[in-house]
């Protein structure tokens, strides 16, 4: 399955929509994401370990930097937070230095207190306008997080891996249509390049290029669907050097050729 690095723009979103599953393709944030989840069921994929079933009662809490995946199995009827931890500055300890040691919060989703601040959050973050919306806002979201803690189990982890992964993805982000290795990294961020190997295979189970590749394809995902740019010059556009290569890892990473993705997403659309 493909992955991409999802750049938000927004330090606080929720969507509340009984049209939308919450099934997508791997991907990474530095954001908090948490599926509140009434009814329904999903399979969820939590930094490449093996896939777990959520269904209506759970809540699923997702730390800054894992990857992550839903596949919808039954429509669910949800609430779907996401945010920058830095909204919450009291809480920056937790973000940094853990990850849940389940992701999955069993039965989460049905205690009373949790439904009602869901609801209030919900109810808040459609009054923009409100002067003091934003404090609201945070108040409901320390109480609601406050009381999940409290029923979810975490594990310790090194920060200073979470900020060097957090400095390759962001480098890679920003410069994947270009010639990246990993001595131009060791280079730029000044960390070695045995550490970002290592980190990265223990952090996303994979290795360098397979990363930046995940990238690439990624967005040349995006082009294939939403231009009519010829597939040589997305190719280059990506930073693939030939059209074979960059057709070899696109079967790779989404098992088709880029024709076929192209011509299935047209006809899907048709």
């Amino acid at each position: 399955m493909i992955a991409f690095y999802e750049n938000q723009v927004t330090a606080f979103y929720c969507r509340n929509l009984k049209d939308h599953s919450l099934e997508c393709a791997a991907h990474l944030h530095y954001n908090v994401e948490i599926a509140f989840i009434y009814e329904g069921e999903t399979d969820v994929m939590v930094d490449n370990h093996s896939i777990a079933r959520a269904v209506g009662g759970d809540i699923v809490l997702v730390f800054p930097n894992q990857m992550h995946s839903f596949y919808t199995l039954q429509k669910e009827r949800h609430i779907l937070l996401i945010f920058d931890p830095k909204l919450l500055p009291e809480l920056s300890s937790v973000f940094t230095e853990h990850l849940p040691a389940n992701n999955i919060v069993r039965g989460a989703a049905n205690d009373k207190e949790l439904r009602s601040l869901i609801e209030r959050i919900s109810d808040a973050a459609k009054k923009d306008t409100d002067p003091y919306g934003n404090i609201v806002l945070r108040g409901y979201l320390l109480a609601f997080l406050g009381r999940l803690f409290e029923m979810a189990e975490f594990k310790k982890i090194n920060a200073e891996d979470i900020h060097a992964i957090g400095s390759v993805m962001n480098y890679c982000i920003a410069h994947y249509s270009e010639n990246l290795s990993l001595d131009l990294l060791e280079k730029k961020l000044h960390i070695s390049k045995y550490y970002i190997s290592h980190i990265m295979n223990k952090k996303l189970n994979m290795g360098f290029n397979d990363y930046v590749n995940q990238i690439r394809i990624s967005n040349a995902c995006r082009k294939l669907a939403e231009s009519d740019m010829p597939i040589s010059q997305i190719s280059e556009a990506v930073g693939f050097c030939t059209v074979r290569t960059f057709n070899r890892a696109f079967a790779k990473h989404v098992g088709m050729t880029p024709r076929e993705y192209r011509s299935k997403r047209f006809s899907n659309v048709v």
